[in-house]
């Protein structure tokens, strides 16, 4: 529901003559390949769109882009980024991601410059996706290791993570990645709140452990210092940003969250095509072969024509406890583009299947 909430928003910036019609198509959790070729096929031949978003990983791109390329309409792909989509050479193609699995692997590449030894912990949830395969790419190819893995199961069990302590000091482990999300993240928190760590251990997280939006309900604060690195964070000093939660809350009685961000930048998207008079075009034509920026919450959208990506900044962003509230997540620096995005987003055909064909949910 946020989004699509942050969806209309940016589409209601355009005046009401220019404003497309929505129209919603339930694919469930986006992990149905057939189901989507088929509402995608329905949407273009009996809805007559100009244009499809959709909400899913990267297992039915190559089909959509077949569509995308027989109906000449311009597709865009969004999920958070549980996976990393690959590159397309369509110019009816083109992807928004939250780029998860690439902060995963920024946050990865940090610690491995730093020759960190990781202790890892994760669960049956987040362990169905790529993204841990991200951080373990950009961790061992830059000098890391691994030296400890704690997995929980489907189930939370009491006293799960009671051996964690004694089980870094033996691996002589001198950081820890925590791949938990909702409640998951939650248990572990509320666990660690009368179990601290030895204090020299770091605690690196994925971006939606600490998300704000899940640690209000929590009994426990999340711990100063943990570190996460994320495309977003609400305390991201950025007019573009600002203006958008400011408008959001007023609009709709409540904060903003990641997917809200998400929505709401392919809404920004949406309109850009709309006033360049792409969508619709006649004869169809897809997104031109030169770069564009638009402005939106994360520090910018830029579109990059070799491999029609929506591009972001990526934050490192350390936790904050605040002595009444939910902890937050300000950003410590802007770290600098991955200089082998365009390689990796190449091999990420390659990669493993996992367990998971749903988009990543949090």
């Amino acid at each position: 529901m946020n989004f699509v909430d942050g969806l209309h928003l940016a589409i209601d910036q355009l005046p009401p003559e220019q404003r497309p019609e929505v129209i919603l198509e339930d694919i469930g959790h986006g992990g149905n390949k057939d189901l989507i070729i088929e509402k995608a096929q329905k949407m273009l031949l009996q809805y007559r769109v100009a244009g499809i978003l959709g909400f899913v990983n990267h297992y039915p791109i190559e089909a959509l882009t077949q569509i995308a390329n027989t109906h000449r309409k311009p597709f865009l792909i969004s999920d958070l980024g549980g996976s990393l989509m690959p590159p397309s050479d369509s110019p009816f193609m083109s992807f928004n991601t939250g780029g998860v699995w690439e902060s995963a692997y920024h946050a990865g590449q940090l610690l491995g410059k730093a020759k960190r030894k990781m202790a890892v912990i994760g669960a049956f949830y987040d362990g169905g996706f790529h993204y841990p395969i991200g951080f373990h790419q950009g961790l061992t190819q830059n000098g890391g290791s691994v030296v400890y893995n704690l997995f929980q199961g489907d189930q939370p069990a009491e006293g799960q993570w009671d051996k964690l302590p004694s089980k870094l000091k033996e691996s002589e482990a001198d950081a820890l990645f925590v791949q938990l999300s909702g409640n998951d993240a939650k248990t572990f928190f509320e666990w660690l709140d009368t179990h601290p760590l030895p204090d020299d251990i770091e605690i690196w997280t994925n971006p939606f452990a600490v998300a704000a939006a899940h640690a209000e309900s929590w009994s426990a604060q999340v711990p100063e210092g943990i570190q996460s690195v994320c495309t977003w964070s609400p305390e991201l000093e950025h007019a573009a940003n600002t203006a958008f939660i400011t408008d959001y809350k007023e609009f709709y009685g409540a904060a903003p969250d990641f997917l809200s961000v998400i929505g709401f930048e392919n809404g920004l998207i949406i309109k850009h095509l709309i006033e360049e008079k792409i969508l619709n075009a006649r004869p169809p034509r897809g997104l031109p072969a030169a770069p564009i920026t638009i402005e939106s919450p994360r520090g910018g959208l830029h579109f990059n024509p070799e491999q029609q990506h929506w591009e972001t900044n990526h934050y490192l962003r350390t936790s904050a406890a605040h002595p009444q509230g939910p902890s937050s997540n300000p950003v410590s620096s802007t770290l600098p583009e991955l200089e082998n995005i365009t390689t990796l987003r190449s091999n990420s055909q390659n990669r493993p299947v996992t367990g998971w064909y749903s988009t990543y949910l949090c």
